[in-house]
């Protein structure tokens, strides 16, 4: 009996072992830096499938690009007013055109022991800096996670433009986690031996608010993630959508470390620049040279050849001025030279230029069918389609051939497509993608 005891004993520890607790202080906040890995879709069924007590293997993901994500205390960006003692994530540079054009958005979070939860969102407008609140917050988690937990919380967010009555955007919805498995997981970066999966269902609608109609639009998602002791974000994050038991990989996401992906050398040539869009012969862009280890000789080259420095600076300056002559996309480059090691970098249809006449166009309009799945038409072969952005700022890669647009392993919801006519106005337009 003795020898039988011991070993339930020892059963019953291994056990416990394997499963961890996910608490506040494996949340994000202030100052906390992470390299995120965007990895190549690959199928994962087999992987998806596994609950409970199991072990992982996605170490044949392959990544493709990477971004740094930096958590700043509200007292670090211009919004403390509106968020004190809250930790801010930037979303986006800018969004939109013309009277609806918003800079510097950060998405704000706060963490307890008993939840993690998005609170609300600021953004610069006009050059002033301003706030929308959840007035129902996002719990992104509820503290401590623990194997087999189950909750379902509710979400209501409204952000509408601050001057006029032009249009707004509300969405609405339920977010359900189920801590469905625990155990290992190996990814491109490491082997994580204790580590929870939880299955995150967020089903809402996204509604597009004008003095003359409102449109909404379903959204429903699918993420699998895996969170470990000692990690701020998901060590890895599979993100899609399901339709009854199948389920459509749009993304994958992974923890990692620093990855020379596009450059193989000692040399990598960057740059960034104060906006990406604006109007001829009004707004001035400022490029700032980015290089490491540092700049040492470096050239800046625009196409096509329809603007002028400014302000004395010039080709080789470390952050030159510009103004654009005429209505177009322009895309730059920045070429650098340390001593024997030479490297460039081009951002192609990186800026926007229009007229001082932009308008915004309904869903109805020049873009159809709406919804679709994926691809749809313009009603005059002269648009060029300039950016698609997501409801949280991310581009969206596209394809135009003359009126056929197509938009590839993206997921359902809500989506703003910019737009340049013959005459270089700038418009916009809404499209819902539902599968």
């Amino acid at each position: 009996m003795r020898y039988l005891i011991a070993s339930l004993y020892v059963l019953f520890s291994s056990t416990l072992l394997g499963q961890i607790s996910i608490t506040k202080s494996e949340m994000p906040s202030a100052n906390d830096t992470i390299r995120i890995s965007q990895a190549q879709i690959i199928s994962v069924s087999s992987e998806i499938a596994k609950k409970g007590s199991n072990s992982w293997d996605f170490s044949k993901l392959k990544p493709t690009s990477q971004n740094l994500t930096s958590y700043k205390s509200s007292f670090q960006t211009p919004y403390a007013f509106y968020f004190i003692n809250k930790v801010g994530l930037k979303t986006a540079d800018s969004l939109g055109i013309g009277v609806a054009q918003f800079k510097n958005l950060y998405t704000f979070y706060t963490s307890t022991n008993s939840v993690f939860k998005a609170e609300g969102l600021g953004y610069s407008y006009s050059g002033i800096p301003l706030a929308a609140n959840y007035i129902d917050d996002d719990e992104i988690y509820n503290l401590p996670l623990n194997y087999e937990d189950s909750t379902s919380n509710t979400f209501d967010f409204k952000f509408a433009l601050p001057v006029g009555n032009f249009f707004s955007v509300k969405q609405t919805g339920t977010r359900t986690n189920e801590v469905d498995g625990y155990g290992s997981i190996t990814t491109p970066y490491k082997t994580y031996p204790n580590a929870l999966r939880v299955k995150t269902t967020i089903k809402g609608v996204d509604s597009f608010i004008t003095q003359f109609i409102s449109l909404g639009f379903p959204r429903n998602q699918v993420i699998y993630k895996w969170l470990s002791k000692g990690e701020k974000v998901p060590v890895l994050e599979i993100i899609g959508n399901e339709v009854g038991s199948r389920f459509t990989v749009t993304q994958i996401n992974f923890r990692d470390q620093y990855r020379k992906l596009t450059n193989p050398g000692f040399l990598r040539s960057n740059f960034s620049v104060n906006s990406t869009s604006g109007q001829v012969n009004v707004d001035t862009f400022t490029f700032t040279n980015l290089t490491t280890p540092f700049a040492g000789n470096s050239t800046w080259s625009i196409s096509p050849n329809t603007f002028n420095f400014v302000n004395g600076s010039n080709a080789n300056s470390g952050s030159p001025q510009v103004v654009f002559e005429k209505t177009g996309v322009y895309s730059v480059s920045l070429a650098s030279v340390v001593g024997p090691n030479n490297d460039d970098t081009t951002a192609t249809n990186l800026i926007t230029i229009g007229t001082n006449s932009s308008s915004t166009i309904s869903k109805s309009q020049y873009l159809f069918p709406n919804p679709n799945r994926g691809v749809f038409y313009l009603t005059n072969g002269l648009w060029t389609i300039l950016k698609v952005v997501s409801a949280t700022g991310q581009e969206i890669p596209f394809e135009q051939d003359r009126k056929k647009v197509t938009l590839k392993n993206i997921p359902n919801g809500s989506y703003v497509v910019m737009m340049l006519d013959a005459a270089g106005h700038m418009k916009s337009g809404m499209i819902l993608i539902n599968e």
